[in-house]
């Protein structure tokens, strides 16, 4: 078999074609399918054969998971199995091993929806970097003389650079004021216990511009 077809998943209970999971991606048409709410996309190339993939990151996010919990799963690495073979085998292998992706799916959802996340550590990062984009921001409306500015293209990034960092101070804050709210809370966890940043990084491109503006206006 080389590809499914919508006639051939016809005949399993719960496969269908779904026409809302197509996309083309550098000239390549996917075309989409779902198994019992589970995604999938399909690519058949006459030199390279068939991409067959199990979008479980068409779902994460309303199952409460993220990458980091399902990548390492005993069962993910089905979800890339068909994708780049010559030949697809017959469509009860797939459903076959759709039904192990579909029943990790939801043993990690189970497996999310008790745990507790760790607030403390997202918080005080939220708090760090808001203060560091307040500062910035004080510090360039002090020292930033616009009448003086001999460049618009340094007058219209300023503008854009200081609406861009209080936009991201203005999601710190609702963050702050209740993470739990969040609903990409377990990524942004997930992100701090790492060391990254959640919205503001030190020297990030804003301050960086915003910094770099003022020491061409005071040279």
């Amino acid at each position: 078999m080389k590809t499914l077809t919508e006639a051939r998943v016809a005949k399993i209970p719960g496969f269908t074609r779904n026409p809302e999971h197509d996309f083309s991606d550098d000239g390549n048409r996917f075309i989409g399918f779902e198994y019992k709410g589970l995604p999938l996309t399909q690519h058949r190339d006459s030199n390279y054969g068939t991409f067959l993939s199990f979008r479980v990151d068409y779902i994460a996010h309303k199952k409460g998971f993220t990458y980091d919990d399902y990548f390492s799963t005993p069962w993910y690495h089905l979800c890339d199995k068909y994708n780049g073979v010559s030949e697809l085998p017959e469509i009860e292998e797939i459903v076959k091993d759709l039904e192990t992706v579909i029943a990790g799916i939801a043993e990690l959802e189970k497996k999310v929806k008790n745990e507790t996340i760790d607030l403390t550590k997202v918080v005080e990062r939220a708090k760090f970097e808001k203060k560091l984009g307040e500062e910035t921001i004080e510090n360039f409306k002090s020292k930033f003389e616009w009448w003086k500015c001999k460049s618009d293209y340094d007058l219209r990034n300023a503008r854009d650079y200081l609406n861009r960092l209080q936009h991201e101070i203005d999601n710190l804050e609702k963050l702050i004021e209740n993470p739990a709210a969040d609903n990409n809370i377990r990524h942004i966890s997930q992100k701090v216990a790492k060391g990254w940043y959640i919205e503001i990084k030190e020297n990030e491109f804003y301050i960086k511009w915003l910094n770099e503006i003022l020491d061409k206006q005071a040279a």
